[in-house]
């Protein structure tokens, strides 16, 4: 089983959500794992206000950023 997951992201809002590589392979994977807990790492120029959401996008649950 898998507990944790890092999501790698292009920018997040600081509620979760996350703007990827465009491609959807997180989308895809992260349902599966409906248990683990999802964090994503950014650096601070990474955060940001808004990120635009469609209905198949996965949030994080927590955004670390330094």
């Amino acid at each position: 089983s898998v507990d944790l997951i890092i999501v790698p992201g292009l920018a997040f809002t600081k509620d979760g959500k996350r703007c990827g590589h465009g491609k959807g392979y997180y989308d895809k994977l992260l349902p599966k794992f409906k248990n683990a807990y999802k964090i994503g790492i950014a650096y601070g120029f990474q955060i940001i206000d808004h990120v635009p959401m469609e209905e198949h996008d996965v949030m994080v649950d927590e955004v670390v950023f330094v």
